[in-house]
């Protein structure tokens, strides 16, 4: 594990960095787990992918992914594997909770055309968020 609880091994894209600028911003600067506000750019505030990054099928899924704390709320989560599970079923519900697994399982790759495609997307849609 890296600074900032990112997982060594899986590069983080300019797409990366944008996503998760927009969906602090959608989500209003608020970690999900524990409910505090945090100002716009905190360093402790991040994106936590329930099923990881390295699943390019749910890697820009919204659904996989939940604004938290980086500590300890993230780091709470990654290391009790049930109660994170149980959280995010929760906050899914059922169906929605058992569709993102089946999705996570799909494959997928990388794509540089795509990844300019939703570069300039997430842009157009940070500037309309903020």
């Amino acid at each position: 594990m890296g600074f900032w609880g990112i997982k060594k091994g899986v590069k983080r894209r300019q797409s990366d960095v944008l996503f998760s600028k927009l969906v602090r911003a959608e989500r209003n600067w608020t970690c999900e787990y524990c409910g505090k506000r945090e100002e716009p750019n905190s360093m402790n505030l991040g994106l936590s992918h329930y099923r990881q990054r390295s699943r390019e099928v749910v890697r820009y899924d919204r659904k996989n992914v939940f604004v938290v704390h980086n500590i300890p709320c993230h780091q709470f989560l990654e290391n009790n594997s049930r109660a994170h599970d149980e959280w995010v079923e929760k906050k899914l519900g059922k169906k929605e909770y058992n569709l993102l697994l089946f999705r996570a399982e799909q494959r997928g790759h990388h794509d540089p055309f795509i990844e300019k495609l939703l570069c300039k997307d997430f842009r157009k849609e940070l500037k309309a968020t903020l």
